[in-house]
């Protein structure tokens, strides 16, 4: 069963982002540094992954995990945000910063 979540949720990065099928993705993949989501877009995912896979994300701060469009070069701390994360968020249908620090996750 996870293991088909886990495909699902795959396959739902790809088609929303730009990132090509040749870049394999896993669960310790990060939605920032690996996937390439910032600014808007990932603003944009995020809703879309709470609404596809009935997750509330209304606690979710993306700017704490994405940095702004546009940015080359990032000194600023983000928070790390892997898939593993949004399969507890779909598992749990919540997704906020207490879930994913107890995730074992910390600043990059």
């Amino acid at each position: 069963m996870e293991n088909e979540l886990l495909k699902e949720l795959i396959a739902f990065i790809y088609a929303k982002t730009f990132l090509s099928t040749n870049v394999s993705l896993g669960l310790h993949s990060r939605l920032l540094e690996d996937v390439g989501l910032t600014g808007a877009d990932a603003v944009e995912f995020m809703l879309a992954y709470g609404t596809s896979f009935h997750v509330d994300v209304t606690s979710f701060n993306s700017a704490e995990y994405f940095d702004d469009e546009g940015v080359l070069f990032s000194w600023s701390s983000r928070k790390v945000l892997t898939i593993a994360d949004l399969v507890l968020g779909i598992q749990t249908s919540k997704l906020d910063d207490s879930m994913i620090q107890g995730n074992g996750n910390s600043k990059v």
